[in-house]
């Protein structure tokens, strides 16, 4: 992969503990209780990491549009709106 990767605060916390219990010097379920994670969560996430290595940490939804978000035209209604009433008032 080109460039580097931008991880959260909360996804290089992952990496670190995961690769101290990659090479052994923790184990998933002192891990587990570092990262405030169930076992059974821990172990999915490292299992991940094994697979799939520093990338397997991202989030999933990273890029992706919300599912909330409005069409553009609602919500530029709704702006529209919502400044005559500021204009109003």
């Amino acid at each position: 992969m080109k460039g580097g990767l931008i991880m959260s605060q909360k996804e290089r916390e992952r990496l670190v503990v995961l690769s101290r219990i990659k090479s052994g010097e923790l184990s998933i379920k002192k891990g587990s209780v570092i990262l405030r994670i169930s076992y059974r969560h821990c172990r999915r996430v490292y299992r991940r990491y094994s697979l799939e290595g520093d990338i397997g940490l991202l989030h999933r939804s990273r890029g992706k549009p919300s599912n909330r978000s409005k069409n553009k035209i609602i919500r530029d209604k709704i702006m529209a709106g919502k400044v005559l009433l500021l204009v109003e008032n």
